[in-house]
């Protein structure tokens, strides 16, 4: 069962539909939209779409992305809702006897099994016969009904619902705490407890259990120095009513309490100080509710994923002060890490850090909880980022989900992205991608999330986003439609950014020449990746390698010419980002590609130019054509180019005989082959007076290709022109990044480098040496580059006998000195004397003065 459509009304920020109320007949209201039984107050629902896998919320503050989530989860379950939820500016908000409302919600649920199909009729009594595999539900208040199609008169049918284990039928609501973080450490008497107890149970004996470590080695002091003091006099004989005696015997009155502490002596005075600090941390041991969530978090870490046997933590606590078992509680504290290493995997989805193991140790009858990263270094969590211990959360509560047999879920989660950094939001994507696909051989689950965060919106992916806005006074919230067809807009304010702060955000960056290039190329990603996932009616074609746009950021120069401009803008940092761009291959685009070969400031590699070309291959598929492939939208087939043309007509004129002349014959017969396709298009509806705009041409090839039936032919050659494109996209970005990385390691290399060489201008000691070596080793990765840079240290290692009488100063010192910039070079020293020995080894044909080379796979990069 899923979960298809949210209808929400008179709920906190959700009034109504105003827009549809002003704008539809109200002869065309459903059923369920009118208040009264008398069918006179028609106020349509709030309708949000919610995807089959990932649902993405975002709006501007106040705008009501919260409200959404527990309107799914109060209408789902039927708990929690009050009076207080009902909108306030509302008509219907009184304090009237009688009159007064709850909050409506409403449900529209699809794709239901054979089994919940049969649950379904048992609840609304009807034969076998009738299909029930998508039907409507909806909470009036607090009553619910359930509509149902009649596929003969297309109309719906009610059924009233009076059975409260309705509930129990509908999806389950799966949370993931956003606002809890893995503790720094955990009583292991409290992880015992949570399994083998409830959480009363566990909260009857833990006052000082909630203690940390830090306020157990206060309380320990504390204890110590009480013992020490001399008891403070307060039986009979010292006090009487308001007086009192002092250590002699002195009649004293207790005036106030100043006087009274103040003629207390010293060493009694000093005790009472010991005591009160000992219970205000005493105090501070009754957080119940806050440590619980922590400590259940730790228990699904602990006994849940890295599935630790209780018994054997039982065991630590019996033998952790027995200096003869201290062998075996190391033992089993090993094998808890070793476990969690293999279940937990956690470098493979925080991809900030392929090193990363998170490891626990024995203190004072708790786990202490750290880290180990790729340096080799071993943290804890109070030293680490908010944004590690967050992200390990949201994946353990992923790690640790038990799925319920035979029953849906739907995961809501509200704004995961406070505590996490761009890539670790990339992260995060992947986590919920995992519940969405039903990864590890779990049943899918739907994921509706809210965010803030750009970083959280897949690009691949623009049918996913739900953009929330809120009118003014009565009109609440509504939804944005179409956000992704208007260039993302108002999106971008709805997560507050502008295009100028975030097109230079990517680590790959994709420059293309105009607007229309960028709509096209991601109009079409998203297209293709609908039909791999078989989305749409329509037969998908062979998969392709396709751009992920989560990961390449698609630039616009705005003009050809402003491209090298644009490349100066982005690498004239210290880190340059990786870059690729596409040129067409008409005048004014060689010209642009030749100064990149002129330029030698920049080193900018000539691969990473994609530069269009005339490819016959293009045109013995597209027979339809005879024209040059110069310019993207030569790639489109002239059928759905027509297509496109004629709906773009459509916006400036209804005249039939104009219209009737938008034919691939006759636009086919007025073509001139020197021109480029959008050319001639735009030249033939010159003659009746349109002019043809690129973005506006491009954006009706992409509404053709997604709402009008496309014969597989023309699907296939749109296919198979843009899988040669986008896999040279991908090809040069592999390239790109690699460079990039390779730029970023010898840039760091050089740096530790050059500071050796300050630090040590005269000698220096082998250990010193080794101390720069492992700086270097600890910033590799597992590249070939890297591999080079440790064959080249291991070799001066060896020379130098390193590893033999660290404290001995290195003999030959400069010529030590001189070596270090082999390990800079290396990689590109490693590919140089490949090359050589690739062309050395090639024996040519005897019969041919010169050897040619083969054309690469796809577009050339040729003038």
């Amino acid at each position: 069962m899923l979960l298809s459509k949210l209808f929400v009304r008179f709920y906190k920020s959700f009034n109504y539909d105003y827009l549809k109320k002003s704008t539809v007949d109200q002869s065309q209201a459903q059923e369920w939209e009118w208040v009264d039984n008398d069918k006179t107050l028609w106020f349509p629902y709030v309708e949000i779409p919610i995807d089959g896998k990932i649902t993405t919320v975002v709006g501007a503050n106040e705008s009501g992305k919260s409200h959404l989530l527990s309107a799914i989860e109060k209408g789902i379950t039927g708990q929690g809702i009050e009076r207080e939820d009902f909108c306030r500016y509302s008509q219907f908000f009184t304090v009237t006897k009688d009159k007064s409302m709850f909050p409506n919600f409403g449900f529209e649920w699809k794709n239901l099994t054979e089994n919940e199909q049969s649950k379904l009729r048992e609840f609304i009594n009807i034969p076998k016969t009738v299909k029930c595999s998508e039907f409507l539900m909806f909470r009036t208040n607090q009553d619910v009904t359930i509509y149902l199609k009649d596929e003969k008169t297309d109309e719906y049918k009610e059924y009233p619902i009076n059975d409260f284990s309705f509930s129990n039928f509908l999806p389950s609501i799966l949370p993931i705490n956003s606002k809890i973080a893995l503790p720094d450490s955990v009583s292991i008497q409290k992880i015992i407890n949570k399994s083998n107890a409830s959480k009363d149970s566990q909260s009857s004996n833990t006052s000082t259990l909630l203690l940390n470590l830090e306020k157990w080695k206060q309380v320990n002091d504390l204890l110590n120095d009480i013992s020490k003091k001399a008891p403070i006099p307060c039986d009979s004989e010292h006090t009487n009513g308001g007086y009192w005696h002092d250590d002699e015997g002195r009649h004293r009155r207790a005036e106030d309490l100043e006087r009274q502490y103040l003629d207390i002596t010293t060493s009694h005075r000093n005790s009472i100080k010991k005591y009160n600090e000992l219970q205000e941390i005493l105090k501070s041991a009754t957080k119940y509710e806050n440590d619980f969530d922590e400590v259940e978090l730790a228990y699904k870490l602990i006994c849940n994923v890295a599935e630790i046997d209780v018994d054997f933590l039982a065991e630590i606590i019996k033998n952790s002060f027995n200096a003869k078992k201290q062998g075996y509680v190391a033992a089993i504290i090993d094998k808890i890490n070793k476990s969690l290493s293999e279940r937990l995997n956690f470098p493979s989805w925080w991809v900030q850090d392929k090193e990363f193991k998170l490891v626990v140790s024995l203190s004072n009858y708790h786990l202490k909880f750290a880290i180990k990263d790729k340096t080799g270094s071993t943290y804890s969590f109070s030293e680490r980022s908010q944004g590690l211990k967050y992200f390990l959360s949201y994946y353990i509560q992923y790690k640790a989900h038990n799925p319920i047999p035979n029953k849906s879920e739907i995961l809501l989660m509200d704004e995961p992205d406070a505590f996490l950094s761009s890539q670790a939001q990339q992260d995060l994507m992947k986590i919920f991608k995992a519940f969405a696909d039903g990864k590890d051989k779990r049943e899918p689950v739907q994921v509706i999330f809210v965010t803030h965060s750009p970083f959280l919106i897949d690009k691949n992916n623009p049918k996913r986003l739900r953009v929330l806005e809120k009118g003014a006074e009565e009109e609440g919230t509504r939804v944005v439609n179409d956000i992704g067809r208007n260039h993302y807009e108002p999106l971008r304010t709805s997560v507050g950014s502008l295009v100028g702060e975030t097109a230079f955000m990517g680590n790959c960056n994709l420059i293309v020449s105009r607007l229309s290039d960028q709509i096209l190329i991601a109009g079409l990603t998203t297209y293709f990746n609908e039909l791999n996932e078989g989305k749409n009616n329509i037969s998908a074609p062979e998969k392709i390698d396709l751009l992920d746009l989560n990961h390449i950021t698609i630039i616009p120069a705005g003009d050809v010419t402003q491209i090298p401009y644009m490349i100066k803008l982005l690498r004239q940092d210290t880190e340059k980002p990786a870059i690729i761009t596409v040129l067409n291959a008409d005048k004014i685009s060689q010209e642009v590609y030749s100064k990149f070969d002129d330029d030698k400031s920049d080193k900018f590699v000539d691969a990473f130019v994609i530069l269009i070309k005339s490819i016959e291959k293009f045109n013995a598929q597209d027979k339809s054509t005879s024209f040059k492939v110069t310019e993207l939208e030569d790639l489109i087939p002239l059928s759905i180019a027509v297509k496109a043309l004629l709906k773009y007509a459509h916006l400036f004129t209804e005249d039939k005989d104009v219209l009737d002349k938008i034919t691939v014959e006759k636009i086919k017969s007025t073509f001139n082959d020197q021109e480029t396709s959008f050319i001639n298009l735009q030249k033939y509806m010159e003659k009746y007076e349109i002019c043809l705009d690129r973005f506006g041409f491009v954006k009706s090839v992409l509404e053709v290709i997604k709402n009008e039936d496309m014969l597989s032919e023309e699907l296939d050659i749109l296919k198979d022109n843009f899988k040669l494109l986008f896999e040279q996209i991908n090809d040069k970005k592999r390239k790109a990044e690699l460079e990039f990385s390779k730029e970023k390691i010898a840039t760091k290399v050089s740096r530790f480098i050059k500071t050796f060489e300050m630090d040590y201008p005269k000698n220096a000691k082998k250990v010193d040496a080794e101390e720069l070596f492992n700086k270097i080793e600890n910033i590799l990765d597992n590249s070939k580059e890297s591999n080079e840079i440790i064959k080249t240290i291991n070799e001066i290692r060896k020379e130098y006998q390193l590893q033999e009488n660290p404290l001995e100063e290195i003999k030959e010192f400069q010529k030590f000195i001189k070596d270090l910039s082999n390990i800079k070079y290396s990689p590109v020293l490693s590919t140089q004397e490949k090359e050589k020995e690739r062309l050395s080894s090639y024996v040519p044909n005897k019969d041919t003065k010169t050897t040619s080379k083969r054309p690469p796979k796809g577009f050339q990069n040729k003038n």
